[in-house]
């Protein structure tokens, strides 16, 4: 054991007020240490002050200068031992940085070169830079205290902890924990780039000013200095003086050598004789300056200093004190290794006792790695020595590793135990190893350890870890001595399945069982409602805790919001909101976070605000929420306003970056979350598996494949390609880019496919139309067993409505409840009358909104509209856009599409009409626009552009392209898309040719190699007009075009369109 005092004193080059000893318990002192040398006393000073602690003390901070003739007695010498010899209280470490820094010439002519070799007659200009000052804040690290009253602390340092802050090391040190543990201000030092000598001081040779003002103590800056010196990775204890009177009698004992320090080690060989004393000077080894060794003769030269050390051949006693002693301390792996090699040589490693000693230091100090070596390397190792690794390879996680250890102790012909099993256990349940476990339980059962408490409460565990709740429920009532811990987690178990009887029972009959619930079986059983949905349950039982006078915390409340907000309860959110600011934790970040996403997800976008203006100050957890939150009411801006507020605070993090770029996907600007993903990386924030499913919606919305295809590589890169979602997302991506194929085959090499998986590819095959494709995905789905879910059959009735599959669809409709047990929802209802509507059949689809068990929302009644105009049903559509008009006031698509109506019959008073109404309403038309993506850039093209780039080239190629098709035949412009009250049959024609997705057809011909395929996104439902005349570009150009719109995608290819002619 190593034991060091630490101390302070302090000075001024000022006078200053007495302290007198009864206030000086108000000062609480910590040291900021850095060497100090017995060369300070040579150095130069500004101030002769009798005030100052250590003449020359400033030489160690402040800016020196010298300039000299050499003056020699031998040839040569180097140049920095030189200004050295010349500067006292300087290092030579600090020399060579001024002299490599280039703050040092000889003869003139600056000298970077520290072995430099200086001569009898040089002159030699040296400037010694002052010391950059570091900062030691206050920090709240547990400190192990062994002693404390007013006037000292006794700690023990623990190993691998550093002592002081030095560059590298600014923060986390045992100074930033006292200054924590006193409660001192932060306190200024200076960077000790210097050589720290080991033990270099038997005093102390701290600096620091003080001030007394007003009754109030300020610390100014503290001047680095070191009492004693524990290495890194050294445990000992340290001294610390907390007041000047303490302080100045510790340092005398120093300086006079009362003070006894014993250092113990462990030498190598074997000492003969036996006992004895070795009286040789220590100093540093001159040729590897870590390592310390005697050196004869050196101490009358101050190059080593006086030492004497008594040596004993240790015997087996000894050493099993030496183990005892490094178990307690917390060894380093280097004193572990040192005591293993000895025990080797003495032979005494042999015995069974020693050998396991080693090797539960090892364990227990978590070097499993040289443990499990060890193990191995004994020939014929005991029960006692593979119980020490099982039971730390299964406290450290090492679960693998625990049972490959079992599967040698078993074929060892050693029988478990008490002390194993419960390890055993705990492995198969983190690894879900069902079989194991049972066999295990088993074993328990036939050798009677099942009635040990540590195996059954192992054994309820490993039964819920693995979902078998009924076989935890059986061990659970056979215990004799039930504990609340197995209760708990047995509750929450049934809590979190969703089986509210049994959760309930077995949570009420508690006292019962002779205890009575605490905060964690509260917090369980309403996390437990929670998570399976039953959101009233888990807000019962969040009242019924506050009925039985348990008190509310961070964690049942924050638990409870999200169930209210589920609930769709604003008053019962705004009640639990008072709840919190009655119990003061208004502030608590957890809770906020909690009610800014509940007011989020309940519609009450000013609530959040308020909510957020509560906190008093900025926190990164509360900010992501709100990003989030606003985003959710479609407040972008804002969103983004408060994301580049906590970039300009320098505190943004990953869910930050991720919340901005997801709000711009979710809300269709693509470009900007393009553009945030690019400044991620350039920040140095390494996008997740939450992050790139959040990026490629943007992608695709745009059909921007080769950002799309950049993020699959960085996927790849990063091993997250493998991830369920973000797999799903790529999927997704490449069906909105048009590469049906590449979607089907990332969805085959996907090593492990959920139900998201599914629906993607399901959503895929709908989205281009491939209702046959889709068909058959499904009953893939069904035969692997994957059970379809709401989402699955809305892509299918989907793509059979895209394809006119009416009976089919008519079919899966149907069997939803009858098959699979699941009630249809709006989206779905939505989907088959889109179906019958799109096949002609409007009259059947009103029925079927008519009959709905539920009132039909917009989706239900837009999927009716769109089908009227489709095929002018002028009555049908006048319905359908009454209803719209009363459930989306501010959409205009539904006031454009009743217009497209009345124009496609020429009814143009009416479309006047409509017209008027939108603009007493404040409505506009949203402008047709397509994108294009060229040469790996993403081009918009607005309908009618007249300022897009080559727009003359552009309708020249149309005016051709349009004769082509007429003198082919069969083409003949259709007029009847035209949607303006526009008489003359040529002015008509020139509105077909501004339509934005032929005017991206072209633009992508005149920019790109000939037979290279064209991909256009457009906002809008393609006309029939462009859609004619696409196909005939296709097979005239030989071309692949796909153009998506709001509806599908239409793959253009030889003059036919993978629709059919039928969209």
């Amino acid at each position: 054991m190593l034991t060091s005092l630490q101390g302070r004193c302090w000075r001024s080059a000022k006078p200053r007020r007495v302290i007198s000893r009864r206030n000086l318990c108000l000062l609480k002192f910590v040291t900021v240490a850095c060497p100090r040398s017995n060369s300070l006393q040579n150095a130069t000073s500004d101030s002769d002050s009798d005030d100052c602690a250590f003449s020359g003390q400033s030489a160690g901070h402040s800016r020196l200068r010298i300039e000299e003739a050499v003056c020699l007695e031998s040839e040569k010498v180097r140049l920095d031992s030189w200004i050295s010899s010349r500067i006292g209280g300087i290092s030579r470490a600090r020399v060579q940085s001024s002299i490599r820094s280039g703050f040092v010439s000889v003869n003139g002519s600056v000298v970077n070169k520290v072995s430099y070799l200086v001569r009898h007659g040089d002159v030699v200009n040296c400037s010694v830079p002052e010391l950059r000052p570091l900062r030691a804040e206050p920090e709240d690290i547990p400190l192990d205290i062994v002693h404390e009253d007013e006037h000292i602390l006794v700690l023990n340092k623990p190993p691998h902890m550093v002592v002081h802050p030095a560059p590298g090391n600014a923060n986390g040190t045992l100074v930033n924990g006292i200054l924590g543990h006193c409660q001192l201000p932060p306190s200024s030092s200076f960077s000790p780039d210097v050589e720290i000598e080991e033990d270099s001081s038997d005093g102390s040779c701290i600096d620091s000013l003080d001030h007394h003002t007003g009754g109030r103590f300020f610390a100014a800056d503290v001047r680095p200095g070191i009492v004693h010196r524990l290495d890194k990775g050294t445990s000992g204890l340290l001294v610390v003086a907390k007041d000047e009177y303490s302080h100045s009698h510790l340092a005398e004992q120093f300086q006079k050598h009362t003070v006894k320090r014993l250092y113990m080690s462990i030498s190598c060989g074997v000492p003969s004789p036996s006992t004895g004393c070795i009286d040789v000077p220590i100093g540093r080894d001159p040729n590897n300056r870590i390592r310390m060794v005697g050196i004869p003769g050196s101490s009358s030269r101050g190059k080593a200093r006086h030492a004497v050390s008594s040596a004993a051949r240790a015997h087996s006693g000894a050493y099993s004190e030496l183990l005892s002693n490094l178990s307690k301390i917390g060894a380093s792996l280097s004193q572990i290794r040192q005591a293993h090699a000895q025990l080797l040589r003495t032979g005494l490693f042999e015995l069974s006792q020693y050998s396991n000693n080693i090797l539960s230091l090892y364990a227990r100090h978590q070097y499993l790695s040289d443990a499990k070596r060890l193990l191995r390397s004994l020939l014929t190792p005991d029960s006692a020595a593979f119980t020490v690794l099982i039971t730390a390879c299964s406290k450290s996680s090492d679960l693998k590793s625990t049972l490959i250890l079992v599967s040698e102790f078993l074929r060892s012909g050693l029988t478990p135990d008490v002390y194993v099993l419960p390890s055993i256990i705990r492995a198969c349940a983190g690894l879900f190893a069902f079989k194991i476990g049972k066999q295990a339980h088993g074993f328990s059962i036939v050798s009677g350890f099942v009635l040990d408490p540590f195996i059954e409460s192992s054994l309820v565990h490993f039964y819920l870890k693995c979902g078998e709740l009924a076989g935890a429920r059986k061990v659970f009532y056979s215990m004799d001595e039930k504990d609340i811990v197995s209760w708990s987690a047995l509750s929450a178990a049934y809590a979190r399945k969703g089986d509210v009887l049994n959760a309930k029972k077995l949570f009420f009959s508690v006292r019962g069982f002779g205890f009575e619930p605490n905060a964690v079986s509260w917090n369980g059983m309403i996390a437990g409602f929670n998570q399976s949905k039953h959101f009233l349950d888990a807000v019962l039982m969040f009242q019924q805790m506050h009925s039985c006078g348990f008190p509310s915390d961070g964690i049942n409340i924050s638990s409870a919001l999200p169930a209210v907000s589920d609930l769709g309860s604003l008053k019962l959110g705004t009640q639990v909101h008072g709840h919190v600011i009655k119990i003061g934790f208004a502030g608590d970040k957890c809770i906020v976070s909690a009610l800014i996403d509940m007011y989020g997800k309940l519609g009450n976008a000013s609530e959040i605000l308020l909510v957020f203006e509560d906190m008093h100050q900025l926190d990164v957890v509360v900010c992501n929420a709100l990003i989030s939150g606003l985003s959710r009411h479609g407040l972008v801006d804002e969103s983004l306003s408060m994301f580049e507020k906590l970039r300009s605070s320098g505190i943004e993090n990953l869910v930050s970056w991720t919340s901005a770029i997801s709000c711009c996907s979710q809300h269709g600007r693509d470009m900007e979350a393009l553009g945030l993903f690019r400044e991620m990386q350039f920040s140095g924030v390494k996008p997740n598996a939450v992050t790139i499913p959040s990026l490629l919606p943007a992608c695709g919305n745009i059909a921007a494949l080769s950002y799309g295809k950049a993020v699959h590589c960085f996927s790849l890169r990063n091993n997250i390609c493998n991830d369920v979602y973000v797999g799903s997302a790529l999927i997704d991506m490449y069906a909105n880019c048009g590469k049906i194929k590449a979607a089907r085959c990332l969805f085959e090499r996907m090593p492990v496919r959920n139900l998201v998986c599914w629906n993607a590819m399901l959503g895929a095959y709908s989205m281009h139309g491939e209702a046959k494709e889709a068909i058959g995905l499904f009953q893939s789905m069904q035969r692997c067993g994957q059970k379809p879910d709401s989402v699955s059959f809305t892509s299918l009735l989907s793509a059979c409505s895209q394809s006119g599959l009416a009976e089919e669809g008519r079919r899966y409709f149907e069997s939803m409840f009858e098959d699979h047990g699941l009630e249809p929802r709006l989206e779905h209802y939505a989907c088959i009358v889109g179906l019958l509507g799109r096949a002609g059949k409007l009259d059947e689809a009103y029925a079927k909104i008519k009959r709905m068990p539920f009132e039909a929302d917009a989706c239900v009644w837009g999927a009716l509209l769109s089908s009227c105009a489709l095929h002018n049903n002028e009555f049908l559509g006048e319905v359908a856009a009454e209803k719209l008009f009363e459930l989306e006031l501010g959409n205009s698509g539904n006031y454009i599409l009743l217009s497209n109506i009345y124009a496609s019959s020429r009814k143009w008073k009416e479309v006047r009409r409509i017209r008027d109404m939108m603009s007493l309403k404040g409505m506009k038309k949203n402008p047709g626009c397509s994108w294009i993506e060229v040469k790996n850039k993403v081009h918009m093209i607005l309908a009618g552009d007249k300022a897009l780039p080559q727009v003359s080239k552009i309708m020249e190629r149309l005016k051709r392209l349009n004769q082509e098709m007429k003198g082919a035949g069969g083409y003949f412009p259709n007029t009847n898309y035209v949607l303006q009250d526009v008489e003359e049959q040529e002015e008509r024609e020139g509105i077909l040719c501004g339509h934005s997705e032929k005017l991206a057809v072209v633009f992508g011909i005149l920019n790109t190699s000939r037979g290279s395929p064209i991909r256009v996104t457009k906002n809008l439902r393609i006309c029939g007009d462009c859609h004619a005349v696409i196909k005939f570009i296709s097979g005239f150009e030989g071309r692949e075009i796909s153009v998506r719109d709001t509806n599908r995608y239409h793959h253009f290819k030889d003059g036919i369109c993978s629709c059919g002619d039928y969209w």
